[in-house]
């Protein structure tokens, strides 16, 4: 879901890090963060989890991006499926954004602040399921039956009080994945 056009300083989501079927290949991406959900945002920070299919298996990770500054990369905790993940980004002004995940199931966190890209967004606010974007096209969606968001804040409130749109991932006319009702903040 996204939320657009207001001044948006945090968002934070729970979820269990679901198992991911690798049979057909692609990747997916779980995450929260500031500034994407415009065509015309030119910078995002984000973080979440990430899952790679390689040779038909899932590899898991948890990472940080400050787009397009710095590309995704690995916070190096090891994630693995039914982790219970929580994932905040947190605009701390000056171009400054606090990037946390905690994998309480494995028992780490990392809480850094990085720098934004050409001064940053208030734009909007994301809790997002999705296909990496990579300079080949978009990544096939592999198969990863359901994903429940809970806890998702913006601005430290429910995330169904900023009214927030529901995203449709489709291409070419077929529906890849969508998002359920989005009630009470906790989907």
């Amino acid at each position: 879901a996204t939320t657009p056009h207001a001044d948006y300083t945090s968002v934070q989501a729970t979820w269990t890090q679901p198992t991911v079927n690798c049979s057909k290949g692609g990747d997916v991406v779980f995450w929260v963060g500031l500034g994407g959900g415009t065509a015309s945002s030119d910078s995002l920070q984000q973080n979440g989890t990430f899952v790679q299919c390689e040779s038909g298996k899932p590899h898991y990770s948890a990472w940080w991006e400050t787009w397009p500054c710095n590309d995704i990369t690995n916070y190096g905790g090891t994630v693995k499926p039914g982790d219970k993940i929580t994932a905040s980004t947190v605009n701390l002004g000056k171009n400054k954004y606090r990037l946390k995940l905690t994998d309480k199931t494995e028992h780490w966190s990392v809480d850094p602040t990085k720098t934004g890209c050409h001064g940053g967004t208030k734009a909007t606010a994301e809790v997002i399921t999705e296909t990496p974007d990579y300079s080949t096209g978009l990544a096939d969606l592999p198969d990863f039956k359901t994903v429940k968001y809970t806890g998702a804040t913006i601005n430290h409130a429910a995330l169904a009080k900023a009214k927030p749109a529901k995203v449709i991932m489709a291409r070419k006319g077929v529906v890849m994945d969508q998002t359920s009702k989005i009630t009470g903040g906790t989907k």
